[in-house]
């Protein structure tokens, strides 16, 4: 469940009893609509929620060649086309994973290429968590961009995933570009130019300062924000399929509402300015150290990013997340 709004509403003055009893009476015919239909513009986001507008390529000025195809995965995550060695692979457009590439033994038949070694894969923190063979590729080809001779890992799927993916592709491929992610839509906005002036005018985006990146993680997204009123560093990671949520910052009385893991509560969040409620969060310790004093207390998966479209641009050493209306 997901609600949002870009601003509060004002006050209303109070009205005569009957223009309030009639009131109710709209509100009450609006309510049961909304239980029918599961949605609606200001409300809950469902199949048929209100969703950002589809200009988004002529508000953001990208040519037709610069929107590409945008494939989601069993996982509801997002995958794109990559080349290895000329053969096509979908792998994941991971905010996650900052360098390099993955491919997993869901298709390491179908791969050609050369093992190095064995090495360890680490979480967020710093601890293992599994073995992967380090490999090599004579070329990897994306939207047409061409690098020779790269080096990624092969790794078992289930070190990852409930479910079997392809692979990931890291961030460092797409340096210095500005990107648009819709979901719905299957669409991705992919390109090196700058943002136009004039698009910093519209009505029709948000604009947030993402926070600089650790060295550990040079390409990841991280925005400075509230959740349950509390200042935290949140982390947007599309390669992720469920929204996580520290208890640090996850109230008693919501706790009360786990089960199994996922909270059914609602939980009020600040997103540079963007403020939005969830429920049916993953509640979990979350150890990613924090590129800012406050630490990291919330991951924004695919299950809450599909609800959007979003843009980050990093052309001419901007770091910007753009929220699409």
């Amino acid at each position: 469940m997901f609600h949002y709004s870009f601003w509060k509403r004002a006050e209303r003055p109070s009205d005569s009893p009957r223009a309030s009893s009639l009131r109710q009476l709209v509100a009450a015919i609006v309510f049961v609509f909304l239980l029918a239909a599961g949605c609606n513009h200001h409300g809950l986001v469902g199949c048929n929620h209100f969703y950002p507008k589809a200009d988004w390529k002529t508000n953001l000025q990208y040519d037709d060649g610069e929107v590409k195809p945008l494939y989601i995965s069993p996982t509801g995550c997002p995958d794109i086309e990559v080349r290895l060695n000329d053969k096509p692979f979908h792998l994941g457009f991971d905010f996650g994973c900052s360098k390099g590439f993955q491919i997993t033994t869901a298709v390491e038949e179908q791969a050609n290429y050369t093992v190095l070694e064995e090495t360890n894969t680490y979480h967020a923190d710093g601890t293992i968590r599994g073995k992967v063979s380090r490999i090599k590729v004579d070329s990897l080809e994306v939207f047409g961009d061409r690098y020779e001779d790269q080096e990624g890992t092969l790794a078992d799927w289930r070190i990852f995933s409930s479910l079997p993916y392809e692979g990931l592709i890291g961030l460092e491929y797409f340096a210095g570009c500005r990107f648009t992610l819709d979901y719905r839509r299957q669409k991705l906005g992919l390109t090196r130019r700058p943002l136009p002036d004039i698009a910093r005018e519209s009505n029709d985006c948000l604009f947030i300062d993402l926070l600089d990146p650790p060295d550990y993680h040079r390409h990841g997204v991280y925005v400075l924000g509230q959740v349950n009123s509390v200042e935290c560093v949140i982390h947007i990671d599309t390669g992720c399929s469920v929204t996580m949520v520290d208890p640090a910052v996850v109230t008693p009385a919501q706790r009360a509402r786990v089960d199994g893991g996922t909270c059914s509560a609602e939980l009020p969040v600040n997103l540079g300015g963007f403020a939005f409620a969830i429920s049916g969060f993953r509640v979990d310790q979350i150890r990613h150290p924090s590129p800012h004093r406050y630490p990291v207390r919330m991951g924004i998966g695919s299950d809450l990013l599909k609800h959007l479209v979003i843009t980050v641009d990093r052309t001419e050493n901007k770091n910007l997340l753009i929220i699409h209306k």
